[in-house]
């Protein structure tokens, strides 16, 4: 990973728009939730030693992100349901001194809740749709920091290939 790609300074969303199996959606989307990364799997003590534990596997648990649209959303509802639908984020974040970064978030998976909320009359509505994840790829100016594909066996968090060793022993690599 790069090390002058991030500076210390706090990051702001700027603005971003969303593509719904090609469909640009631009101001529509008021908030929208990355998944959860949390491994899975079984505990192992290190060197017999309870005190030092570590995962034996690198696997991750359900994959689920959200979106909240500002407004009754027909694309979105309309592939509820259906798998393998494919979304794209992408955002500007801006620092404190005006450098803004690319940031790319690559979806793919199936709008399995939504939730229309509660109407008032004179009052916004907004949509809540939840999506499993059957892949996820976050990247910062061209580069990858997140992947998680459970069907190729990827799983690269923070730029670092957790699975990289793994997947050369099974050949996959």
């Amino acid at each position: 990973m790069s090390e002058t790609m991030f500076n210390a300074y706090r990051h702001d969303c700027a603005g971003y728009t969303v593509s719904i199996d090609g469909g640009m959606q631009v101001g529509v989307v008021s908030s929208f939730k990355h998944p959860p990364l949390e491994m899975a799997g079984e505990w192992a003590a290190g060197a017999g030693v309870s005190a030092k534990q570590f995962r034996r596997f690198f696997t991750l648990g359900e994959l689920k992100a959200e979106m909240t649209f500002s407004d009754f959303n027909r694309r979105m509802a309309a592939v509820y349901g259906l798998t393998n639908r494919s979304l794209i984020i992408r955002a500007a974040m801006v620092d404190q001194t005006d450098a803004t970064t690319s940031v790319k978030v690559t979806l793919r998976g199936s709008v399995n809740k939504l939730d229309r909320g509660e109407w008032k009359q004179g009052e916004k509505t907004e949509e809540k749709y939840e999506i499993a994840l059957s892949y996820y790829r976050l990247e910062a100016n061209g580069e990858t920091l997140d992947e998680v594909d459970p069907e190729r066996g990827v799983l690269i968090i923070g730029g670092n290939d957790l699975r990289k060793s793994i997947n050369k022993a099974l050949g996959l690599a």
